[in-house]
């Protein structure tokens, strides 16, 4: 009863997040290209975004007990998107550092900081805009991504 009350919780949020916000890349690109503390993406790929120790603290002070229940279902979750990433042998990307820069085919050059982002999933083909998602979504939005556009991907 607990996780159903906690995934409705999550589908309500996302839904409410989806309808404020229609693309949620657009709050984490910065316009400038940054010069330290990046990691260059230039193929097929899922990128895991951890939370950094600053925003899990700010979210413990939020309410702990709230914070460690969101947390278990995030390792859940991330459990298995990790699975149906690993099966469709899908790069897999955890980076370091601040900031992404996404090169396209084309040449253009996406820049992304992900110090606010924690939790948050990113697929990427040079072909198309990098798309956040979230593990809980994994498998739909992989579909969506990589086989509603021209990306040839398994």
């Amino acid at each position: 009863m607990k996780y159903l009350v906690i995934l409705l919780a999550l589908i309500f949020s996302q839904g409410a997040l989806a309808q404020e916000q229609e693309d949620p890349l657009k709050s984490y690109l910065v316009a400038k290209k940054p010069t330290k503390d990046f990691q260059i993406i230039n193929e097929n790929c899922a990128i895991i975004i951890e939370m950094r120790d600053e925003n899990i603290e700010e979210k413990k002070k939020e309410g702990e007990e709230n914070f460690y229940t969101a947390a278990d279902d995030y390792m859940f979750y991330q459990a298995s998107a990790l699975e149906f990433l690993v099966k469709k042998k899908t790069k897999i990307v955890t980076p370091k550092v601040r900031y992404l820069i996404f090169v396209m085919t084309d040449g253009k050059e996406i820049y992304l900081d992900t110090k606010a982002m924690g939790w948050k999933w990113i697929l990427f083909s040079p072909e198309s805009q990098p798309k956040v998602t979230y593990p809980a979504n994994m498998e739909n939005d992989y579909k969506e991504y990589f086989f509603s556009s021209v990306v040839n991907f398994n």
